[in-house]
């Protein structure tokens, strides 16, 4: 036998370890890939080689993290069958309309979405705002005087217990009121909402 044979052993590379021992290695005629079919493109990311391997992985399979969802009602007043919130946004400032306090696994990619149906007093004055930890990340077009649906959306980067909100923002006169037509004056009305969820890889 070679003199070198005692000083170093017959080693292997195994598929459970990323260990590369120091030794003789007999090698396998398979290649990388015959001692663990995991090695192969499709498990590499798209662009990336790895023994010879180009990836082709595109993405990479995904699964819920957290999804919440507020809403908010509006106590009846007025008349007529419509229902009045009794204070609005005041001007540069929010009236919260509903919140939803979630906890995200590290840096999870959150989706969310605000609603209001209603309608301001005055043109320009009053938007819909949805805020993320705290950060604003959506603003809707200015609520139009008249009943109307309003949505926003936006996405961010979340970890850890954190309040998303959505809200009316005053830019106009001091006092705006929102509302909704009501069927009755004992009924409450749906009249916002917060609705957010994330993925993780």
């Amino acid at each position: 036998m070679p003199r070198w044979s005692n000083a170093f052993p017959t080693a292997k590379i195994v598929d459970t370890s990323d260990d590369y021992k120091e030794g003789y290695h007999g090698g396998n005629p398979g290649g990388l890939d015959a001692v663990d079919t995991d090695l192969a493109p499709a498990n590499i990311k798209q662009g990336v080689t790895i023994f010879g391997k180009l990836g082709t992985l595109v993405g990479g399979p995904l699964s819920e993290d957290v999804t919440g969802e507020n809403g908010c009602t509006i106590a009846p007043g007025g008349g007529s069958g419509w229902y009045y919130m009794e204070t609005g946004p005041p001007s540069g400032g929010d009236l919260e309309l509903a919140s939803k306090a979630l906890t995200f696994n590290a840096n999870s990619m959150a989706v969310g979405g605000a609603y209001f149906y209603g309608l301001a007093d005055y043109s320009n004055s009053v938007k819909l705002r949805l805020y993320m930890g705290g950060v604003q990340v959506a603003e809707s077009i200015y609520i139009p005087p008249e009943v109307d649906n309003v949505v926003t959306t936006g996405t961010r980067a979340l970890s850890g217990l954190q309040t998303c909100k959505a809200a009316l923002h005053g830019y106009g006169v001091e006092f705006q009121t929102g509302c909704k037509s009501g069927a009755d004056s004992t009924s409450r009305n749906f009249s916002g909402a917060v609705s957010v969820g994330s993925i993780k890889l």
